[in-house]
Order: structure tokens, then sequence, then C-alpha cells
């Protein structure tokens, strides 16, 4: 069994917030990161949507994400290509 601690944070509205969890997770998992790290990652989408009103609108960038888990100490190694901003993702694809 995995467990993956909630980050303390002060919810606005849970709207999005499960949605943003399994969005991440998914990516992760597609990405081949460990289940630890997917969920780890799900976890604090979870909770930086939740901090902002409306499912959309509470949706955090990943460079909002990797300062979200900073402040807990977490630092990911963020190695896939489909992480980088896609002007550079088409040099390392490949495509112009």
């Amino acid at each position: 069994m995995l467990r993956s601690p909630a980050f303390p944070i002060r919810a606005v509205d849970t709207t999005g917030a499960g949605d943003a969890f399994d969005a991440v997770f998914v990516f992760g998992i597609v990405e081949r990161w460990e289940i630890e790290k997917a969920a780890r990652l799900a976890n604090a989408a979870g909770a930086l949507c939740a901090r902002r009103i409306g499912a959309r609108t509470g949706l955090p960038t990943m460079q909002e994400l990797m300062d979200f888990l900073r402040r807990f100490g977490d630092i990911p190694q963020m190695t896939s290509p489909s992480l980088q901003p896609l002007s550079e993702r088409s040099k390392v694809d490949g495509v112009e």
C-alpha cells in the first residue's frame, strides 16, 4: 500500500482538485515516473487547485507545482522532454 500525505493548505474551492490529481498522476504513470513521485506531484497539483476558486483557474503551471514542492523540501528531478516548454520540446523531438 502506498501512502502519500496531503499538503497543509487553506482550501478555498475543492472543485477540480480531484481532476488535477488524476491528470498529474496519470501523466506521471505515462511518463514512467516512480509511483511515489507521481502520487506526490499529483497531491501537490490537487492542493494547489483547491487554493483558488474555480476548477480551471486553480490548475497550477508546472513552475507553480515545482515551486510549491520546493517549499516543502521536495525537489523532484524532472528530466522528461514532455515537461519542457513546447519550443524546447520540438528541438528534443527533432521537429521544428
